[in-house]
């Protein structure tokens, strides 16, 4: 696969170059072909590979509550979203939260090229508009992100 990157709040200063570096590699060298339905299958693929070298299970923001986010790893949290364009602002207000709470000083968020969302089905979230509206918010979504579009 091919990707893309945007650092938001100067995440490519704050994220462990050594995280960043596997996750990049693992996605660069993962062959799969971008096709209508294969979110699921996308997904599948890509979370047992980070799995295998220290990502966990997705995790629970609190005790207390059914929300969660996809992974971590050490003091990162991780977002993989192939979902419905809807679903991002959900998930810039989890990452925000374990930013503020302390539970990671940086995030990765995994999100498909605009060109691969278009094969994947109607109304994906994508790369371009994740990023578009990532910096609107940027006084607020303060958590170093660096995304990464897939493609």
């Amino acid at each position: 696969m091919t990707i893309e990157l945007y650092s938001h709040n100067e995440a490519d200063k704050a994220v462990s170059q050594t995280i960043k570096d596997t996750l990049i590699e693992i996605l660069e060298s993962t062959e799969f072909e971008i096709y209508e339905g294969c979110a699921v299958k996308l997904r599948k693929m890509i979370l047992a590979q980070l799995k295998e070298v220290g990502w966990s299970d997705d995790f629970k923001l609190d005790a207390h509550s059914q929300i969660s986010l996809t992974s971590s790893n050490h003091d990162h949290a991780l977002c993989f979203q192939t979902g419905n364009m809807s679903r991002f602002y959900a998930d810039l207000l989890k990452l925000q939260f374990v930013y503020k709470n302390k539970k990671a000083k940086a995030a990765f968020y995994i999100i498909p090229s605009k060109e691969a969302a278009k094969k994947m089905g109607s109304n994906i979230a994508h790369f371009d508009r994740f990023c578009f509206e990532i910096r609107l918010f940027k006084d607020i979504v303060t958590i170093p992100t660096l995304i990464i579009g897939v493609k």
